[in-house]
């Protein structure tokens, strides 16, 4: 289902504000600018920042980390210290590095002319990227992609189960959150399914457990000068003894100073499990979708393309195979414009759920403790009142620079203490990605008239994405 679309063609319908209902709740859409100050204000007082309450949450143990916690004082101390840990120049530039030592594995499989489903490949290859950066463990699952089963290395075997062991844990979400309890404990069948999952999810949790143990160990006898490419299990558990301040980007995207008087307590293990892997569920395929949408806004926006090739050409030259740092990133300015642009024109994310904690009013209107929302992203990022030719894909708008209500709409990552913390390093590396991709391939689609394919998962989910890697050609 096109939850997205659904909901920008009601909001063509009913407005910027309507209420609908799933069953028996209902679930208010709002996608008015004017709201968007109460659902990301990063007050402590805040009453309308929180996620609804399930009870699933607590049994896949979701809720110590950052997107699921309801505990305001916990989640911005583990929300801050993760984009601390994700924004420290030692890991970006591990991760730009990590990267390319990735790609240039997995681009052997490739010859020019080769054609790949983008879709796939990317969601194999940016699993191993999170995974390793994010616990430190080694993953091989895009280079099983193009291995057949019989040839499986012990580590192609070991990144497959542990791909399936996250993507049952995802699976699972809709199973715990829709179903009552009840039902699923007593009702055959509904209760073999409950006890699958929560297995899965118990082992799933072990898995980084013992990562954390192990790096802890690690870390006793490494001096700071021994870490190399840190992970982001290795920077948390530094956190926890010490507080770094190396981030090479400025303080808007992170909270470090503490509120007077707070006392902060280290993270506990359970918290930095958590945070572990809400890092790997947002970071993998929503940041693979992402580029999937620029890819194919690219193609069918070839001015915006033969731009973006002349500004990597600038940088790059004719070099194809030099290491591309942090600073390579920085000139690459329209690139930048064209990312956030697609980000605005096809949302990865066109609705995030809100609840109230306590009653409250917004827009002149009484709200209920419980009252259910869709913050629509979707509308917001495509309102015809905010923005000019919403519908035309327009990257010079972020060149020329936003007016206020545009700047205050465009949310992708969400806003206040519910903001993507790791918006920074998916933006690193979509950037990394298109710079090792266009500066050696030019890039078509296979079908240059197909709509992009792809259903609502929670977010948008590109299912296939089918381009020709042909090869470059420089003029001398």
């Amino acid at each position: 289902m096109d939850l997205g679309g659904w909901a920008f063609a009601l909001h063509s319908k009913y407005g910027d504000t309507f209420e609908i209902y799933f069953g028996p709740i209902r679930v208010i859409i709002m996608g008015t600018p004017e709201a968007l100050e109460k659902f990301y204000n990063p007050s402590m007082e805040n009453k309308f920042s929180g996620r609804p309450k399930m009870n699933g949450f607590s049994e896949l143990k979701l809720d110590n980390g950052i997107f699921f916690n309801n505990n305001l004082k916990s989640r911005r101390r583990n929300r801050r210290l993760v984009s601390q840990a994700l924004l420290s120049a030692k890991f970006l530039h591990g991760f730009i590095s990590n990267t390319q030592d990735l790609f240039i594995q997995a681009e052997r499989y490739w010859t020019f002319g080769t054609v790949v489903d983008l879709a796939s490949w990317s969601k194999h290859f940016l699993f191993d990227i999170i995974v390793s950066n994010s616990t430190g463990r080694k993953s091989n699952y895009v280079l099983a992609y193009n291995t057949p089963k019989s040839e499986y290395t012990p580590d192609m075997i070991k990144s497959n189960e542990f791909h399936d062991l996250t993507k049952t844990w995802l699976d699972s979400f809709p199973f715990f959150l829709m179903l009552p309890k009840f039902l699923r404990v007593y009702v055959p069948g509904i209760n073999s399914l409950n006890k699958y999952y929560l297995k899965s999810a118990e082992r799933l949790d072990n898995e980084i457990l013992t990562e954390i143990t192990k790096h802890r160990k690690q870390l006793e006898n490494l001096s700071e000068s021994q870490t190399g490419k840190p992970s982001l299990l290795d920077m948390l558990l530094t956190f926890n003894a010490r507080n770094p301040d190396d981030c090479v980007v400025p303080d808007d995207y992170i909270e470090s100073a503490k509120p007077s008087g707070y006392e902060e307590e280290p993270m506990k293990d359970r918290e930095i499990c958590d945070s572990a892997l809400d890092i790997i569920l947002a970071g993998t395929d929503s940041t693979a979708d992402s580029l999937c949408n620029f890819i194919y806004n690219m193609a069918n926006n070839p001015q915006c393309k033969k731009r973006l090739i002349e500004e990597i050409d600038s940088v790059f030259a004719d070099d194809m195979t030099r290491p591309v740092k942090y600073d390579d990133l920085k000139k690459l300015v329209y690139m930048d414009a064209a990312i956030k642009e697609s980000l605005r024109f096809s949302p990865v994310v066109p609705l995030v759920m809100r609840s109230v904690s306590d009653t409250d009013t917004l827009l002149g209107y009484e709200w209920r403790a419980g009252e259910i929302f869709f913050v629509s992203h979707y509308g917001l990022l495509n309102n015809k009142n905010v923005w000019s030719d919403p519908r035309k894909f327009n990257p010079d708008r972020f060149l020329e620079g936003l007016n206020a209500n545009e700047k205050r709409c465009y949310i992708p990552f969400g806003n206040g203490d519910r903001m993507c913390p790791g918006r920074h390093m998916a933006i690193t590396e979509i950037k990394t990605l298109i710079a090792l991709l266009f500066r050696k391939y030019d890039i078509e689609l296979v079908d240059k008239n197909a709509p992009l394919d792809y259903t609502y998962k929670g977010t948008f989910f590109c299912n296939k994405l089918l381009v020709k890697l042909n090869e470059r050609r420089f003029e001398k």
